[in-house]
């Protein structure tokens, strides 16, 4: 009986020892799939840095090659669009300076395409190009590599008197004529121009006679349409009449948006840089007078006697 007894205690005994062990199993079994779900997700994410930062990595070797394709493009596989790209934005503010200008001068010549902001990189070439400025959108231009040499981008041109230069504000600022005949290139294009870099200013003015006057200034420059265009600065001065230094902190004036009390455009039939409370010792965009004529508002330069043509061209000043 005793040992029937002890039988039966063992046997429930085994039975919840036993029942206790396969609950821990199925514990243990239930916290193990948990642990490699987990496992899973943090794999996942492993591999996911590990695409991304893999794309990074070529996104910098990119970039790196980029920083060198102007100095050795023919070792490196980059878009000449994006080896410019980095140099105009690692280097932007040297542009106005010789050597930081003569750099992306090398730069733009070492690349097969590179985008164009002045005439210079189309050298001897004379007649219509699009230029554009980063982040501008591109726009046409005559440059003109017979009258002073070669890369100088017209900005205002006269010769026969086909176009009427007495116009508004909002056409002064935006341009107006033809390229390939007579027309005036845009106070914003000229603006966003000068400001960009340091340009260098030609002018000429030819007399009915043939005689041609001449002006070079190595360092024009105008302010926004906030400042009315103000003419900031000309810089050195050479050629046969220094005339323009006068007119230097004139605002800009159009007969509809005079800038100084005296209604100079009125006066003088056109758009200018007009001198306050002076006479004026030019008059590039007076009216077009078909003979040599001394008149106040006719188109002259430094004589006061009305001109058979002229020329405004601007370069970037280390080229």
């Amino acid at each position: 009986m005793y040992f029937i007894l002890i039988f039966i205690i063992l046997g429930t005994l085994h039975g919840s020892i036993k029942a206790e062990t396969v609950e821990e199993l199925q514990a243990r079994l239930h916290a193990l799939e948990q642990e490699n779900n987990r496992l899973k997700t943090e794999n996942v994410k492993l591999e996911s840095a590990a695409a991304e930062s893999a794309k990074k990595n070529k996104e910098i070797e990119s970039l790196e090659k980029a920083k060198d394709a102007c100095s050795n493009p023919k070792s490196t596989n980059v878009d000449d669009g994006l080896a410019l790209a980095i140099y105009l934005r690692t280097h932007y503010r040297k542009l106005r300076t010789e050597s930081g200008y003569k750099r992306l001068i090398q730069c733009t010549h070492s690349l097969s395409s590179p985008a164009m902001h002045s005439c210079v990189p189309f050298k001897e070439f004379t007649g219509i190009k699009i230029i554009a400025l980063p982040g501008e959108k591109p726009f046409s231009v005559w440059c003109d590599s017979t009258t002073a040499g070669s890369g100088w981008l017209v900005i205002q041109n006269r010769f026969d008197g086909s176009e009427n230069f007495a116009r508004t504000w909002a056409e002064y600022r935006d341009g107006f004529g033809q390229l390939d005949k007579e027309f005036f290139l845009g106070l914003e294009h000229i603006y966003k121009l000068t400001n960009y870099q340091r340009f260098e200013l030609f002018v000429e003015a030819v007399a009915y006679n043939g005689k041609v006057d001449w002006a070079r200034y190595d360092d024009f420059l105008i302010g926004n349409e906030d400042e009315s265009y103000m003419l900031k600065r000309v810089g050195s001065y050479a050629g046969t009449a220094d005339v323009l230094s006068r007119n230097v902190y004139s605002k800009f004036s159009t007969f509809d948006m005079e800038s100084n009390p005296n209604n100079y455009s009125h006066v003088y039939h056109g758009g200018y840089w007009y001198i306050i409370n002076s006479l004026q010792s030019s008059n590039l965009n007076g009216e077009y007078l078909r003979s040599p004529t001394h008149s106040k508002f006719g188109m002259h330069w430094a004589t006061g006697e009305s001109e058979k043509a002229v020329k405004m061209m601007i370069r970037p000043q280390f080229a």
